[in-house]
């Protein structure tokens, strides 16, 4: 057998491994949703997946385990697009409309990820509620020195960002959460125009006019 071979088995077994991890983590978080994190063991997160307990210890030492996999998922997810702004001087309406955007088409497609740390990962235990708590805070830091740094260039009033930066992320969390509870039945590009209104208005003191041909569909 030569290096070539050798190189895609290897390979092969990351992809299937890391398939195997994913596949842990949404059955977790069905289990965790139906029957509460205190409730749920280990041979009922295996039966939801369709392996055996011996292959789950493979992969995670125990439920807690997974819970902090999931955490580590979110941290980018609630932080990067806030960061992503940071790189404009002053960040236009179509910057946090495609902010907003790709912050919904993300979150929309780890729906199930996203309720969980939203409704459940709090009350799972006091480490866990710290940890929420924390991922919670670092976005709305990211969110605050974004504002903070507007406001010194007199783009935005002054006030307090961090009052606001908690405001911003608080909003972002509850829609979704009631754009996930109704089925995703509103339309995505209404969401994001009245969230980027919202967000943007309140924050400046200035209604934006929603322009059609400023903002491109992807």
């Amino acid at each position: 057998m030569n290096k070539s071979e050798d190189m895609k088995k290897i390979t092969k077994r990351m992809i299937q491994k890391e398939k195997t991890r994913k596949l842990y983590i949404v059955a977790a978080i069905e289990v965790f949703r139906e029957m509460g994190f205190a409730n749920a063991q280990v041979k009922d997160i295996t039966s939801q997946a369709g392996t055996s307990v011996g292959n789950f210890y493979h992969y995670y030492d125990n439920k807690e385990h997974i819970v902090e996999e999931i955490f580590k998922q979110l941290e980018g997810i609630f932080t990067s697009f806030i960061k992503n702004l940071r790189q404009y001087e002053l960040p236009t309406y179509k910057n946090f409309h495609d902010m907003f955007r790709n912050y919904l088409r993300i979150v929309k497609d780890r729906s199930h990820l996203i309720l969980f740390f939203i409704e459940q990962m709090g009350g799972v235990n006091q480490k866990f509620l710290n940890l929420k708590n924390q991922l919670i805070y670092t976005a709305a830091r990211e969110a605050e020195i974004l504002l903070t740094n507007l406001m010194e260039k007199k783009f935005i009033p002054r006030q307090d960002t961090k009052l606001s930066a908690f405001i911003w992320i608080n909003t972002l969390m509850n829609t979704y959460q009631y754009w996930a509870h109704t089925n995703f039945e509103a339309e995505e590009d209404e969401i994001i125009k009245n969230m980027t209104n919202f967000l943007i208005w309140g924050t400046t003191g200035k209604k934006i006019e929603f322009k059609e041909k400023e903002i491109e569909t992807k």
